[in-house]
């Protein structure tokens, strides 16, 4: 063989591997293109699905989110939450597929159990109590049922009704508030801080989705962090944040400011992710005197160890100190009085707090005084002159013990 010979054989074999390499590269490419990855990721079922939105252009958004998703790298398609069994009250016979218009926690519990375990267990998964208070009873009075949908249960949730057909309802539907009940008995929905269908880490870390609810005269949190420090120096170094980061550990992968996210729910570098949003709060001021949640001191000892990775020791517990004192401040002066000079307007039956309760249910006899939830409970025996004349020592903070809430 001939050395002319052999050198036009590698010229082949080379440009035959070269050929390779960009048939290759071009494949791949092609998989992150939008209109091409349901193709590289998806199962049949889910490219059924991608096929009749596209033509159909029904929430064709919907297939563009989920083909850049995580879900959607891991072959997590359309049915993998969709899909509704036999017996299912929400079960919809769509384009010969058995599916839910309303997946629920039960549904994402199948690949994230730990994390539905804790939600379930969270003062958000509980939201929809409001719909058995005074607050829901005078929303849908005074501001009228088609505004207390639009609103209130925008954030706090709805109890999803189903026609005939197994479709939600309007008036029930849509509707992503935290505490929903759904048609399965759950409480809650993960869209209402993960929005579908892309479920972007970068996008629930930011304080605006916690402000999508947290916000107005009566729960201002995101006005009060957004003109904080914290909030000041968020907007100001949110390119420095590394939002997508999978891990996202403050002090090891983000410096420049912490979010709702940092100190509520997200990993330390000595504590891990936790979806239960109260798991570090100590206090509720929603009551008109404010008081201690169970295991109070466990859980503000887990929310100074977030202050501490940032601030020191002697700055966080003068802070908690100040906060005490100014609470218990307002207590004395203004909430405790109060509810002194407050007869509570006792109507001949209260809204039961189980919202899920049958509708014949939820009215019961009135209350007897030691009945009456703490937010009415008339402070018997304590007249307004022993508490206005009481010294307040702002350097010594009490707590005010108020009764359980019935």
């Amino acid at each position: 063989m001939s050395l002319q010979f052999k050198k036009l054989i590698v010229a082949v074999f080379a440009l035959a591997f070269l050929a390779a390499v960009i048939t290759v590269g071009f494949i791949e490419k092609s998989r992150y293109k939008p209109a091409n990855a349901g193709y590289a990721y998806a199962d049949e079922t889910t490219r059924k699905c991608i096929d009749c939105h596209d033509e159909k252009h029904i929430a064709v958004v919907w297939n563009r989110q989920w083909e850049n998703s995580r879900h959607a790298q891991k072959g997590i398609g359309c049915q993998a939450c969709h899909e509704a069994k036999e017996g299912d009250p929400d079960l919809w016979e769509h384009e010969g597929f058995n599916v839910t218009h309303v997946p629920s926690p039960l549904d994402c519990k199948q690949c994230h159990d730990k994390e539905v375990e804790q939600f379930t267990n969270s003062h958000h998964a509980q939201a929809t109590r409001f719909i058995g208070s005074m607050d829901n009873l005078l929303g849908g009075i005074v501001e009228g049922t088609p505004a207390a949908n639009l609103g209130c249960r925008q954030c706090h949730g709805s109890i999803v009704q189903l026609d005939d057909k197994a479709r939600p309802i309007a008036g029930t539907w849509p509707n992503t508030g935290i505490g929903r009940i759904n048609p399965d008995g759950s409480h809650g929905t993960c869209t209402a801080c993960h929005l579908r269908h892309n479920f972007a880490l970068e996008q629930v870390r930011d304080p605006a989705t916690c402000g999508r609810c947290h916000m107005g005269p009566d729960h201002l949190q995101i006005e009060i962090y957004t003109e904080s420090k914290h909030g000041i120096n968020f907007a100001s170094h949110r390119d420095e944040m590394n939002l997508a980061n999978p891990e996202w550990v403050v002090c090891v992968d983000y410096i420049a400011a912490p979010t709702c996210a940092t100190c509520h729910v997200s990993a330390t570098p000595t504590m891990a992710v936790t979806h239960d949003i109260g798991a570090r709060i100590s206090r509720t001021n929603r009551p008109p005197v404010s008081k201690d949640l169970e295991n109070s001191e466990e859980r503000r000892g887990l929310m100074k160890k977030v202050c501490t990775e940032c601030h020191g020791v002697t700055w966080v517990e003068n802070f908690y100190v100040m906060y005490d004192t100014a609470v218990d401040h307002y207590n004395r002066k203004f909430g405790i009085p109060a509810m002194a000079e407050m007869t509570p307007a006792v109507p001949s039956y209260r809204i039961n707090s189980n919202p899920s309760a049958p509708a014949s249910r939820r009215r019961s006899p009135a209350p007897t005084p030691s009945d009456w939830p703490s937010t009415a409970r008339r402070a018997t025996g304590t007249s307004r002159e022993s508490l206005t004349s009481s010294a307040v020592t702002m350097t010594s903070p009490t707590k005010v013990p108020t009764g359980s809430r019935s």
